[in-house]
C-alpha cells in the first residue's frame, strides 16, 4: 500500500463526540449565566427567583433543535449550578433550578407527544410563523409536564409539594421567559436579513 497523502480537496469528516462536547459546553455555559443573571436581577429588584425562568426559552429551542440529546447538553450547566449554589438533592428540587431540571427533562418530551399526535415538528424555518406557534405550544406543555412531575415527586422531596399558588406563576413566567427569548431571536433574525 502507497502512502495515504492527503490533499486540499480532502473533507475532514466532523468527530461526533467533540461537537456533542461543543454543544454541551456552550449550552450549559450559557444556561448557567442565564440563570446566575436572573439570581441578580432579582437580588437587586426583590423579585421571586422561584418563579422566573430566563433560561425557559433557550431549553426549549434546544429541546426543538436537538431533541433528547439537549438534556445530556444541559445536565452539566445543572449539576455546576447546584454545586454553586450549595444545594443538598431537596433543596435544588425545591428550587428555580429544580424546575430548570424538570422543564429541561420535560421540553423534550413536550415534542415528542406533539408528534405522537400526528403534528410536524420538523426543523423548517420557511414557515416561521408556524415554527413559533409549535415553539410556544411545546412550551406550554413543558411548563404543564414539569409542574406533574413536580407534584408526582412530592412523596420523595415533601417541601416540594404543588399548590395552585404555586402553578399559575409558574407556567406564566416560564412562558413569558419562553416568549421574550423568541423576541429577541426574531430581532436577531430580522437583523440578519437586513445586512444580508
Amino acid at each position: 500500500m502507497g502512502p495515504n497523502w492527503k490533499t486540499d480537496d480532502d473533507t475532514v469528516a466532523p468527530n461526533p463526540a467533540r461537537t456533542h462536547v461543543l454543544r454541551a459546553a456552550t449550552l450549559s455555559g450559557i444556561l448557567i449565566f442565564l440563570l446566575q443573571s436572573h439570581e441578580a436581577i432579582c437580588s437587586a429588584f426583590d423579585c421571586n427567583r422561584d418563579y422566573v425562568i430566563l433560561g425557559f426559552g433557550l431549553i426549549v429551542l434546544s429541546a426543538w433543535l436537538y431533541g433528547w440529546k439537549s438534556l445530556a447538553y444541559f445536565l452539566p450547566g445543572i449539576l455546576l449550578q447546584a454545586a454553586m449554589e450549595g444545594y443538598s438533592p431537596s433543596e435544588m428540587m425545591s428550587s428555580a433550578d429544580g424546575h430548570v431540571l424538570l422543564v429541561t427533562i420535560c421540553a423534550p418530551f413536550a415534542f415528542t407527544t406533539m408528534r405522537w399526535a400526528g403534528i410536524d415538528t420538523e426543523i423548517d424555518l420557511s414557515g416561521c410563523r408556524r415554527v413559533w406557534r409549535l415553539i410556544l405550544l411545546a412550551g406550554i406543555m413543558a411548563s404543564a409536564f414539569a409542574l406533574v412531575l413536580r407534584s408526582l415527586l412530592w412523596d420523595l422531596f415533601p417541601t416540594y409539594a404543588i399548590s395552585f399558588s404555586i402553578a399559575y406563576p409558574t407556567v406564566l413566567s416560564d412562558i413569558a421567559g419562553l416568549a421574550l427569548f423568541m423576541l429577541i431571536l426574531i430581532g436577531i433574525f430580522k437583523l440578519i436579513q437586513q445586512s444580508e
